[in-house]
């Protein structure tokens, strides 16, 4: 039987990649002898998340160590960051994963038992833990039922904490930080109707999917075209910020943390407030918002209000807020839209495909209310 490796491969502080299965390599005799590498050409299977920086990374990657090992084929699979998180909680419990998959710092700990053991030459479980900052976070994921849910202020606390906190990232500054090439700052704002729209296009490359019935594509991207703002100010984004990636303290309405950096990048940081109203229910909205309203929801302040209180707290003009808002709803939909062309294709459950398929419609009838408005 083949000898199985790991291999973990670091790029800063925030990625990690592992050989989870890797059957090409010396094999094992079965007394603890090995024999020579297999001569025969194999195929070296690789999974990660769906960014252009790590399909950049890996085109490099995958031509060095081809050249290195002229035998073996490198196949590397890229996956939307929701259907990663479904296809590795499935997929590596069961030993079914590919050889190499991507994970980040936080979430090596919580695949050690599943993954194969790290040799402890190279890092041990315990310095993993220290390395990548695996601790304790006192907090919950809002809504949540905190000390203080009866407190009729406790969801304008929420909204403005929020709003805060995105100011506070925006304001940094990524060549201060070195972090200058964290993303591709030029030209951001020209390319992101057609890098998305390609994305989109794309999935039609899966089985079953034969093309996005999302409402309003052209119509919406049309509009971000037309209305794109002049400039923008690139600063850190966090590419989801949403209520599912912020943690309140228990006992007083205070932001803990902002986790799940897994899709930061450099952009401009007023597509983070969008992205985070996205989820905001308002009475004019269109029907099909999933969760409905509520009186948790009926004492949030207003999207204009956050983008008000962002704005005392940045210094920042919010002019340009209704483009970023509709470029939020764009996005975040075609991103959605991905999971539901997987389902389709078998790749992800139905039912979670068909849930964020209408939510993506949902959002590009939100896009297109914004715009026409």
């Amino acid at each position: 039987m083949k000898r199985r490796f790991t291999r973990w491969f670091v790029a800063g502080v925030a990625l990690t990649l592992l050989v989870a299965a890797c059957t090409f390599g010396a094999e094992d005799t079965g007394d603890g002898g090995e024999t020579a590498a297999p001569d025969e050409p194999v195929t070296l299977r690789v999974w990660s998340l769906q960014s252009p920086s790590y399909k950049r990374a890996f085109k490099d990657l995958e031509a060095g160590f081809e050249d290195a090992n002229p035998n073996v084929d490198v196949e590397v699979e890229f996956f939307d960051y929701d259907t990663y998180i479904q296809t590795l909680q499935t997929s590596l419990p069961s030993g079914s994963g590919a050889d190499v998959v991507q994970l980040f710092g936080t979430w090596v700990c919580s695949y050690a038992d599943t993954l194969i053991p790290v040799p402890a030459d190279l890092m041990s479980l315990e310095d993993a833990r220290a390395d990548f900052y695996e601790a304790p976070i006192d907090g919950f994921t809002p809504p949540g039922e905190p000390e203080y849910a009866d407190d009729p202020e406790w969801p304008r606390h929420l909204g403005e904490e929020m709003a805060e906190a995105a100011a506070k990232l925006g304001a940094v500054d990524p060549d201060a930080v070195g972090l200058a090439d964290f993303g591709r700052p030029d030209h951001w704002l020209e390319r992101q109707v057609s890098r998305w729209r390609g994305q989109l296009e794309g999935y039609a490359e899966l089985d079953g999917y034969s093309g996005s019935e999302l409402p309003h594509v052209e119509r919406v991207g049309r509009w971000l075209e037309d209305h794109r703002p002049a400039e923008c100010r690139i600063g850190i984004l966090h590419g989801d910020y949403q209520f599912a990636n912020v943690m309140f303290a228990p006992a007083e309405p205070k932001l803990a943390a902002i986790v799940d950096w897994e899709l930061s990048t450099l952009g401009d940081p007023l597509l983070d407030l969008a992205w985070m109203l996205t989820a905001w229910h308002e009475p004019d909205d269109p029907p099909g918002h999933g969760g409905g309203g509520g009186p948790f929801w009926d004492r949030m302040p207003s999207r204009q209000q956050v983008i008000d209180h962002y704005a005392a707290v940045s210094g920042r003009s919010v002019d340009a807020m209704p483009w970023f808002f509709v470029l939020a709803c764009y996005k975040l939909g075609i991103i959605l839209e991905g999971t539901y062309a997987r389902a389709l294709s078998g790749q992800a459950p139905m039912e979670m495909g068909e849930m964020l398929h209408a939510y993506a419609t949902w959002l590009f009838e939100k896009g297109a209310q914004s715009a026409a408005a």
